[in-house]
Formats: structure tokens, sequence, C-alpha cells
């Protein structure tokens, strides 16, 4: 399972703060985790394209837009960033997923320099 750890620009009540996402059924995430990569998933793609939103992200995210990336660290998935659309942005575009595009590779770069990071992060 795959759980929320950081969660930024959503209230303390959000679904998103506590959410956990089963990465051993087919979908969306987990094709983005285990083949890497990432995916914009605007509402063409959830009406065309399988493996769908899973129904406890669905819950939590309802019809919005958004684009994840798989963060892997030497060649292994660490973790998944994921950014959605709000009611005063409703919708993306091609900039602004190339900017998290980079914002995900940034960080992986970073971590792959620094796998001290991963280990201090990991202690309670």
């Amino acid at each position: 399972r795959a759980a929320a750890r950081y969660v930024i620009g959503s209230g303390q009540a959000s679904g998103l703060r506590n959410l956990q996402i089963d990465l051993t059924r087919p979908h969306v995430f987990s094709r983005v985790v285990n083949e890497g990569g990432g995916i914009w998933h605007d509402a063409a793609a959830r009406n065309e394209s399988p493996p769908a939103v899973p129904e406890e992200v669905s819950r939590v995210i309802g019809d919005n837009e958004f684009f994840a990336m798989a963060i892997p660290v030497n060649g292994k998935p660490i973790g998944l960033i994921y950014a959605d659309s709000d009611r005063i942005h409703p919708h993306f575009d091609a900039d602004r997923y190339a900017e998290f595009q980079k914002l995900c590779l940034l960080l992986t770069a970073a971590l792959e320099r620094a796998p001290e990071v991963l280990t201090r992060s990991a202690r309670p």
C-alpha cells in the first residue's frame, strides 16, 4: 500500500491526508509506479484508458484532473508525486504538466545524489 506522507495545499480535513492506495491491484497509480514515468489524467483519459482510478482515490478527488509521476531512486520506485486541479484552476495545460515533470525529475535527481536523506526521513 502507498500512503500519503506529505500533503501541501489541502485543508486539514482533506481525505488526501489519510489516503492509502493498494498498489497490488491494476489501476493508473500502480501502472505509474511499476512502469515509471508519469501521467496527465484528464477527462479523456478517465473515459478511455483502463485501468481506472481506484475507488478509494475517486471518493477523495472526484472528477478532478491530476498529474502523477513515480519517483525512482536507483531504478527502484520509492514514491509517487500527485497534483490535482481545483475549483480555482479546474483544468491543466501542457505548460503545467511540463513544470510538474521538471519538479519530479529534480526531486529524483536530488534523492539519488543524497541517499542519506531517504534514510533520515524513514525514521519516526
